[in-house]
């Protein structure tokens, strides 16, 4: 209700296309219900729904450092190695210990989502494998996607104007 009310305060001042940027996946359903409420009331407003997840392709995490996991879930190397790119003193080298590996919470999916019913990652562990160097591709990539994508939707959003 507070992010539904505060992009129709946005709307009501003019402003009729909303970026909303999301960094944690469970939330992209609660985002595109906030844009499919207020599009329905009110159809010019336009919205592009990015979720930061979705910008480095999964599939390139070997690529960026990633041995034996794609890297993703609460915790694991590929959201604390963007941290310690963007924010080195956030995550602390510990010299001369390894950090452990965790293991997935659950043993089955509690939630199916787009016939895909293995389990996700979770807290995928394999911390030992965060680095400054795969944040600073992972962030990269991820900027460079995400520039791509608002040109792109400004560019079609000019296009409807017209």
């Amino acid at each position: 209700m507070y992010i539904t009310e505060v992009c129709k305060g946005i709307s009501k001042s003019g402003v009729k296309n909303i970026i909303l940027l999301n960094a944690h996946d469970a939330n992209m359903s609660l985002a595109r219900t906030v844009a499919e409420s207020i599009t329905n009331d009110d159809q010019d407003v336009n919205f592009l729904l990015i979720n930061w997840w979705q910008m480095v392709d999964i599939d390139r995490a070997e690529e960026i450092g990633f041995v034996g996991t794609k890297g993703r879930g609460h915790g694991g190397p590929y959201e604390m190695s963007a941290v310690k790119y963007l924010k080195p003193q956030w995550i602390p080298t510990i010299q001369g210990e390894e950090f452990v590996e965790a293991p997935k919470y659950f043993d089955k999916a509690y939630v199916e989502i787009e016939a895909f019913p293995e389990q996700w990652d979770g807290y995928t562990g394999l911390i030992k494998q965060i680095s400054y160097e795969a944040g600073k591709k992972i962030v990269t990539a991820a900027s460079k996607n995400m520039n791509e994508l608002i040109r792109n939707w400004v560019q079609a959003r000019k296009g409807h104007q017209e």
